[in-house]
This record gives structure tokens, sequence and C-alpha cells, in this order.
């Protein structure tokens, strides 16, 4: 999200922050800590410090008191060092201001093609149903950068890699960390969720879809399975809305005409129980075939 041409950093409570130990300790030693702590993770959301803030900043801005500063050295939420104040496992739980800043800049730049486009098509330069982000090449590119990145040799004999592990390393190490909507659809699960919506339903200005869902959820923080559940409703909602038909993809069974073809036969009254077993195994084949990336 972007105010007047600056980032905006958004902070992050866990639901059980209430029952926490050191929250309900701090709560019973020096309650008006627990109001303290909030301002400074305000502080260092605002001002994207990565959990970082001055002694000056917190005494005569904030108007924290040595009394709930040392409180909160003790229950080990803040650790001073020198004159600044680190707010502990802040970076665990929130974005980085690099992160923030990078996102913004991706929001920026897509707002920038956005606008573009939509002028060129208002000037009739552009044809929307073929003008437009080719996101199976999207998420084609995301997976050979990834490719070469894998390919880097660590050692002077590096273990081959297979695409058993490689799904797994990427699916391990992605699946737990939480992403705003914009940073989870520049991954290889969000290229390849859009990609999957896109051939279900090829008329649907994905582009326009995209840019709205990244603005409606600006930077709430999610795992990329959920974004992947939220972006697919959010598309279908849109594609109801808008009358846009969803492509569904033929699936071959024992009597349907292709199956027929290969057996060389032409009505499906002409399958007996004795060539019964070879059209579901025709059928299957069929389908396979059709499923192979």
């Amino acid at each position: 999200m972007v105010q007047d041409d600056k980032p905006v950093g958004y902070v992050q409570l866990r639901n059980d922050f209430w029952r926490n130990t050191k929250i309900r300790k701090l709560w019973v030693v020096c309650p008006q800590a627990v109001g303290a702590y909030a301002l400074m993770l305000s502080w260092c959301g605002d001002d994207l410090s990565d959990g970082r803030i001055s002694d000056d900043t917190a005494r005569y801005a904030l108007g924290i008191n040595d009394e709930i500063l040392n409180a909160l050295q003790d229950c080990r939420l803040v650790d001073h060092d020198g004159d600044m104040w680190t707010v502990h496992d802040f970076l665990a739980v929130n974005r980085s201001r690099d992160k923030v800043l990078a996102a913004a800049e991706r929001k920026r730049q897509r707002d920038r093609e956005y606008q573009a486009r939509k002028y060129r098509e208002k000037r009739g330069d552009v044809n929307p149903d073929t003008d437009s982000v080719s996101y199976d090449s999207r998420a084609r590119l995301v997976r050979e950068s990834y490719d070469i990145v894998r390919a880097r040799p660590e050692t002077q004999n590096p273990e081959p890699i297979t695409q058993e592990k490689e799904e797994e390393l990427h699916s391990s190490s992605k699946e737990s960390e939480n992403l705003t909507a914009d940073d989870w659809a520049h991954t290889h699960a969000g290229a390849d969720t859009i990609s999957r919506i896109r051939d279900q339903y090829p008329k649907l200005d994905m582009r326009d879809a995209l840019q709205a869902f990244t603005t409606h959820h600006g930077q709430t923080m999610k795992p990329p399975g959920m974004w992947e559940r939220l972006f697919t409703g959010w598309c279908g909602k849109r594609a109801s809305i808008a009358q846009v038909p969803e492509q569904h993809k033929h699936q071959h069974t024992w009597a349907c005409e292709h199956t027929l073809t290969v057996l060389g036969l032409t009505d499906r009254s002409q399958v007996d129980d004795e060539t019964m077993r070879e059209a579901c195994r025709i059928a299957n084949q069929l389908n396979e075939r059709e499923n192979e990336p």
C-alpha cells in the first residue's frame, strides 16, 4: 500500500498475543508497558526500521519512561544496544524494510502498466483478448529462474536434485512463510495459480482481477495456500458477475466419441462387455496424455 508515494509498513500481533507468558507477566508487573510495546511496534512499522528504535524516540516521541523500558527489557520483549532498542523477533513475523519497498515498487510498476494498457484500449490500439500478460509465460519464467538458482554449484560435486526433491524443497520453504498478496503473485505457486485460473476463464481480464485483488488486500499477510484459495474464489466471483463462461476440460470416458473412434466404433451401443474394459483403458490413456505438462 502506498500513500503519498510513501510505502506504509504494517505490523502484526498473533492471535494468542493476549495469553503469551511474557505479556501476561508484563500486564501484572507494569500494565503501561503493554501499551508501550504496541506503540514501539507501530512506530517500527511506520518508520520501516526493521524493529529498531532509538532511545530518544522511545523516550521523547513515544513518552516511554525508564520504569516501562526496564520492564520491557526484563520480560525480554526488547533489547538495549547502546542508544538503540530492538524489538524481539520483529522480523520473524513482520516484513523487512527492503521487502516493503520492493513490494511498493512492484505495485507502482504494475499500476503504470495497467494505466498504460487502459489508455491504449481507450484509443483502440489494444485488443483486450490478446494483448494481455501471458501468465503461462510468467509461470515458465519463474520456474526457469528457480532452476537457474538451484543449478548453481554449491560444492565441487553437487548432489543431483530430482523433481520430487525440488518440489519438496520449494514447498517446504514457502508453505509456512506469510506473504502479501502481491508477493504471493510473484512466487512459483502464485504464477501457477494464475495460469490455472487463466485456463479456466480464458475471457476473464486476469490483469484487472489481479490488480483489484492485490489492492483490496494491501499488506495483509497470509500463507501461500490461503492466497491461492482466496484468489481462486475472487476470480470465480468476478467471472460470475461478468458472466464470463468457464472453460470445462473434456473428460474422456468409455462412451465418448474419441474413445469410440480409437476402437473403430460409431455408437456407444456397439460397446459390449468384451470391449468395455478396453474402452475404459483407452479413455484413461487419453486423459493421462492430455494432462501431461
